[in-house]
């Protein structure tokens, strides 16, 4: 079992946790609120802005934008968008064996990112040849 904090969406703010099997619970107040077969998981991708453009999910911009407010120390990674085939998503940090959980079970949409300084740079290469 991995844990997982809700950070918004159509769930509750909270925890969860994916079985091994791939199960997420969504957890509220220490009661489970919802439990979702990883099959009835669509995709997942980073939670960017671009990312809930190309899902069409502008209505979790006000929950992405309130975590970026956290501090950074807690972050295993990038935050996650998860898009469900009943069209509901949720925002969730998650720790590695999470991510390791999600990425195997669940097809990883893919946004492109914009271009950062330094991504055109070519290593210096050193040494004879």
């Amino acid at each position: 079992m991995a844990k997982f904090e809700v950070l918004g969406g159509d769930y509750d703010k909270g925890d969860g946790w994916i079985y091994l099997d791939g199960s997420f619970v969504f957890r509220k107040d220490g009661k489970i609120q919802k439990t979702i077969p990883h099959n009835r998981a669509r995709e997942f991708d980073e939670a960017t802005e671009a990312s809930l453009e190309r899902l069409r999910l502008s209505r979790l911009l006000p929950d992405l934008q309130a975590a970026r407010l956290d501090d950074p120390a807690t972050l295993a990674g990038p935050d996650i968008v998860l898009y469900f085939i009943d069209h509901t998503a949720v925002l969730i940090r998650a720790d590695e064996k999470a991510r390791q959980i999600i990425g195997e079970r669940v097809q990883h949409g893919y946004t492109p990112r914009p271009p950062r300084q330094g991504d055109d740079d070519t290593p210096d290469r050193t040494g004879d040849y």
